[in-house]
C-alpha cells in the first residue's frame, strides 16, 4: 500500500490569508446588508406603513413604497452576477424568438404577420417591464440611497401641530437605516 504525500501547509501563505480575509469580509457584508434589508423591510411595513398610512405625505409614500419595494425584490445582494444573468437570459431569449420567426417558412406571409405581432409585444415588454427592472436591479441600491438623502435633507414631514406624534422620527430611523 502507497503512502500518502502529506498536504502542503498553505495557511501561512500570503494570497491564502487575504482570499480568506477577503471572502469573510464578503460574506459578513452580505449578512449586514440583508439584515439591514430585512429591518428597513420591517420598519416600514410595520411602523410606517401599519402607524401612520393616512398621514403620510405623497411623497414620503412613494419614496417608502419604493424603497420596500426595493428590499423586497432582495435587490440588495452584494454581487449582481446572478440578477446579471437574468438580465441577459432575457435579452438572448427576445433576440431567439424574434430569428425564429423570421426563418423560411411555405407560410410566409402569415409568419410574417405574426412575427410582427410578436416583435410589437415583445418590445412593448422590453420598454415597460425589462428596462425598469434592469434598471432597479442595477442601480437600486443607488436610487433607494438618493431618496433617503433627499428625504433627510428636505425633512418636510409635516409640522408637530399636525398631531403625528412620532412620524418624525420614525421617518428618520427609516431614511438613516436606508441610506446605510
Amino acid at each position: 500500500m502507497a503512502r500518502r504525500k502529506k498536504l502542503v501547509d498553505d495557511s501561512g501563505w500570503k494570497d491564502v490569508l487575504f482570499a480568506n480575509e477577503y471572502a469573510l469580509l464578503m460574506g459578513y457584508l452580505s449578512m449586514a446588508v440583508k439584515g439591514l434589508g430585512f429591518l428597513v423591510l420591517t420598519w416600514t411595513t410595520v411602523v410606517l406603513l401599519g402607524g401612520f398610512v393616512s398621514t403620510l405625505q405623497k411623497k414620503d409614500f412613494w419614496s417608502l413604497t419604493f424603497i420596500t419595494l426595493a428590499q423586497t425584490a432582495g435587490i440588495f445582494d452584494v454581487l449582481l452576477t446572478e440578477k446579471l444573468s437574468y438580465i441577459g437570459d432575457s435579452i438572448s431569449a427576445i433576440i431567439s424568438v424574434r430569428l425564429a420567426l423570421f426563418d423560411d417558412h411555405p407560410l410566409q406571409r402569415k409568419r410574417q404577420v405574426l412575427a410582427t405581432v410578436v416583435a410589437t409585444v415583445q418590445q412593448v415588454v422590453f420598454v415597460i417591464l425589462l428596462c425598469p427592472l434592469a434598471t432597479v436591479y442595477m442601480f437600486g441600491l443607488l436610487i433607494s440611497a438618493g431618496i433617503s438623502v433627499w428625504r433627510l435633507r428636505q425633512h418636510d414631514y409635516g409640522s408637530d401641530a399636525d398631531g403625528l406624534g412620532n412620524l418624525k422620527p420614525a421617518l428618520d430611523i427609516l431614511y438613516s437605516i436606508a441610506l446605510l
